[in-house]
């Protein structure tokens, strides 16, 4: 991607003083031309991720209010946040700015933030990248500050890094054990349900990959699949289905709704934990979960 270019690429950009293009007809905002100084990706993803609007007049409501203009250059500024690591304060000075312009504006692009980085069936999903947007809403006040900080405290609870919560479940075979037995492999857990077709789609995903369904096999990597439901008769149907291998489980009653160990938001819900018990990616498409098991 261009974007991707722009942040590894070597000395041989045009200078800041280069001038702004106007917007293509297309609908693509130029990209920030970006100082010949800055070579480490880190801070040209932070450069970018400051002046990825600069070429927008958030005031002009033929483009600030057109939302397929904004979704459009929020896709790509999507692949910017998960890069920088001052995306905070690119974020939070972008908010502001555009609230100053246009509260309509200011309340499109948090629309369009929300749909794109926290819900969970975006392509982008990215609760990291959102987490500014939260914090910022937090800071304003009013009914809305109290929804972004239950959304903040969400975000931040099971983040990669923090340890995972350990839980007894039952076993098809009527047994409870724990989720971490002393010695452990690193563990892909799921919760899910059996009559979900995106659970079973899953499933049938992990099994017929080679590289995942060997290192199961092989005792390198654990899989644990938690039914969070309480009808038994279905979930003993499915489990005797599971291939042996797999560890199938059933939640005891209430700590999904007692204790809320877990974010689970959508079925099914992975978490990729590692074998010191820390997790690596929380509630994250399975395709994130195989790139990161290195398949």
């Amino acid at each position: 991607m261009l974007l991707v270019g722009m942040l590894t690429a070597g000395c041989r950009q045009k200078s800041a003083e280069t001038p702004v293009a106007p917007v293509t007809d297309r609908g693509d905002l130029p990209l920030p031309s970006l100082p010949a100084s800055l070579t480490d990706p880190e801070e040209r993803a932070d450069y970018l991720a400051a002046h990825f609007w600069d070429a927008l007049d958030f005031s002009d409501t033929i483009r600030s209010l057109d939302t397929a203009f904004i979704e459009q250059n929020f896709a790509n500024y999507s692949t910017v946040l998960a890069l920088a690591p001052g995306r905070d304060t690119a974020v939070g000075n972008l908010l502001g700015r555009i609230r100053a312009a246009s509260p309509a504006a200011y309340g499109l692009f948090v629309y369009v933030a929300e749909k794109y980085l926290y819900e969970p069936d975006s392509p982008v999903f990215d609760e990291q990248s959102y987490l500014p947007f939260a914090r910022y809403a937090a800071g304003q006040g009013g009914d809305e500050a109290v929804v972004a900080q239950a959304r903040c405290e969400e975000i931040l609870k099971n983040a990669p890094g923090t340890v995972a919560p350990d839980f007894a479940f039952e076993t098809p075979g009527g047994k409870r054990r724990l989720l971490y037995p002393k010695a452990s492999a690193p563990l892909l857990l799921m919760f899910y349900e059996p009559d979900c077709d995106r659970c079973r789609s899953a499933m049938e995903a992990i099994s017929s990959d080679p590289a995942i369904a060997g290192a199961i096999s092989s005792g390198m990597l654990r899989f644990t699949a938690v039914y969070l439901g309480t009808d038994r008769t279905l979930w003993a149907q499915h489990a005797a289905q599971l291939p042996p291998e797999w560890t199938a489980g059933i939640e005891p009653t209430g700590w999904v709704d007692d204790d809320e160990l877990y974010i689970i938001r959508a079925t099914p819900s992975f978490y990729l934990i590692g074998a010191d018990g820390r997790i690596i990616l929380k509630d994250a498409p399975l395709q994130e979960i195989f790139a990161a098991l290195g398949r």
